[in-house]
């Protein structure tokens, strides 16, 4: 079908963003020599926490559960926080700045904006990378009523493998807003990308579903909508020759969020930002094996 990508992706913190348009303001930062009130406000790491008892003071608000409640990340890093349901969200455009090393790829995933620009820069070589990506709108096309009249579905993600591998390369990336003036992302990944084999076809997609259905007395039913995940079986034909390192390559990964690419440019439902839930490699053939993974998305 198409090759299976993994991207690995590299953690987002203070020492590699350098700028962004959205200021954190929501709170003031956490100050170790202060002491607060219960229904406080700070943020701390990026994180809003609320203070739970009055006379709070000296207690790190990652590490004292019993003063401090975790509201979430700030709107700036919600993007960043590895975690699902989290958006940063501006009214016009998001524009942030990363520096990284020997990135190949980058990963837009939960996005509502209708464009993304992306520059890469280099201290020796100048803009190396200067590319617009057009978010467009998909939907389900049968006939010419369909195609001019029907409902469309804003395209969810953007993955990208075509960055030159730099060392002490810097990004500015760009989401320009939706025709309502609104620009979101739900997370940001970016990485090196490694191609482990050919996705097989016989793929399985579906979702893990959350939300409840609630029966009364009277027969009457409910149904309380919550959130849902991807849920995907994909089989892939390794080279032998690639096997030990593709086997070592999963062991490294494991209990880690990865960004898996089943069939780049042509089924999105392929593209899952989670984790593996269990793999096995079955030596099958002569010069190739069958990879099987089953992996839980983060996100719907």
């Amino acid at each position: 079908m198409k090759p299976f990508t993994i991207v690995v992706p590299e953690k987002i913190t203070d020492l590699n963003l350098i700028d962004h348009s959205i200021p954190e303001n929501e709170a003031p930062p956490f100050d170790g020599l202060f002491s607060y009130l219960e229904g406080d406000l700070v943020i701390y790491q990026h994180f809003i926490y609320e203070s739970l008892q009055d006379m709070n003071l000296g207690n790190l608000p990652s590490e004292s559960p019993e003063f401090w409640l975790s509201l979430g990340p700030t709107n700036q890093f919600a993007a960043f926080d590895e975690s699902a349901g989290t958006f940063t969200t501006a009214a016009g455009y998001i524009e942030f700045d990363v520096t990284a090393d020997r990135i190949t790829s980058m990963g837009f995933l939960e996005i509502d904006c209708s464009k993304i620009i992306v520059t890469g820069k280099h201290p020796n070589f100048g803009t190396f990378y200067n590319k617009e990506f057009f978010i467009n709108s998909s939907g389900l096309v049968n006939g010419w009523y369909a195609y001019f009249f029907g409902a469309r579905i804003r395209k969810p993600e953007l993955v990208i493998t075509d960055i030159p591998a730099l060392t002490g390369a810097t990004f500015t990336i760009r989401l320009e807003p939706n025709a309502q003036g609104i620009s979101k992302i739900g997370t940001f990944v970016m990485g090196r990308f490694y191609e482990i084999g050919d996705t097989a076809l016989g793929a399985k997609l579906g979702i893990i579903d959350y939300s409840v259905k609630e029966t009364d007395a009277l027969g009457r039913t409910t149904l309380v909508e919550r959130t849902f995940k991807r849920r995907n079986e994909i089989q892939v034909f390794v080279k032998n020759s690639n096997l030990d390192s593709v086997y070592k390559l999963l062991q490294t990964i494991r209990a880690r969020n990865v960004l898996y690419i089943g069939a780049s440019g042509l089924y999105e439902s392929l593209t899952t930002y989670g984790f593996f839930r269990d793999f096995s490699l079955d030596m099958q053939l002569k010069k190739e094996s069958v990879l099987n993974l089953q992996i839980e998305g983060l996100t719907g």
